[in-house]
């Protein structure tokens, strides 16, 4: 029921005011929300929305965004000297600079990456492993929600953490017994680089998109990320599996 209503006020927060916002995110807690409260962020997100519709192969390239915007996207309600690094939202972000073709992957990666973590935490039969798996989901989760209204680009330095975290997730995977569990299960096999393939589609469509409906782009290459990363993970978890059993066939 909890995620239930989380999911619904996420889902609405786009039909909100911005004062309506301010008012709940600060005001509740009697902070000022300066130049940064919502009214700002939604500035900052329609910025990178333009910079999508211009950009959509390449994007601007890592860590242009605040280079680029004051030039072409000026934010009249910011003072010059301020130095606005993101749009504070990661998809947006990564859509940004690296095109939507990196938001596709992006969003591949983000749900290859939990869909891993949950089904460590359902099906491995070492508790020690599930409670990894668990500790490192929440962490995750955690991090995705805050960088829908903040983000820490690629390219920074603080970025590392992630990398760090996906690297325990897939050794977590690697050694919960999840892979043997899974080839005892059976599954779908898809041919040999279909994901890419797939991927290759979904951003060359939503690309061909972006001049006529830029949100109907947005929701094509968001919903072919998530469809992406679910197969990709099916077709790692067979590879794992094939490996593992060729090794356990080999002769002592």
């Amino acid at each position: 029921m909890g995620l239930l209503l989380i999911v619904v006020v996420l889902a609405s927060m786009p039909f909100w005011s911005p004062a309506h916002l301010n008012f709940l995110v600060y005001g509740a807690v009697g902070s000022d929300p300066g130049e940064m409260g919502f009214s700002g962020r939604f500035k900052l997100w329609s910025r990178a929305l333009y910079g999508i519709q211009d950009f959509p192969f390449t994007g601007m390239g890592m860590n242009a965004f605040r280079k680029v915007v004051p030039v072409l996207y000026p934010l009249f309600s910011f003072p010059y000297q301020v130095d606005v690094a993101s749009a504070h939202n990661h998809i947006l972000q990564v859509g940004v600079e690296l095109g939507i073709s990196g938001m596709v992957a992006y969003v591949a990666l983000w749900t290859s990456l939990l869909r891993l973590l949950l089904l460590v935490w359902r099906r491995s039969p070492d508790s020690d492993y599930r409670l990894i798996a668990a500790g490192l989901g929440w962490g995750l989760i955690a991090q995705f929600l805050y960088q829908m209204t903040d983000a820490i680009p690629l390219g920074a330095k603080l970025e590392i953490f992630f990398w760090v975290a996906m690297a325990l997730s897939v050794a977590v995977l690697r050694r919960s017994g999840v892979v043997e569990h899974e080839r005892l299960r059976g599954g779908f096999h898809l041919s040999d680089g279909m994901p890419l393939l797939l991927w290759l589609l979904v951003s060359l469509l939503a690309i061909w998109l972006v001049e006529e409906s830029l949100y109907t782009a947005l929701g094509i290459a968001l919903s072919g990320g998530i469809l992406i990363g679910y197969l990709a993970l099916e077709e790692y978890l067979f590879l794992l599996s094939e490996k593992q059993l060729g090794a356990a066939l080999q002769p002592k």
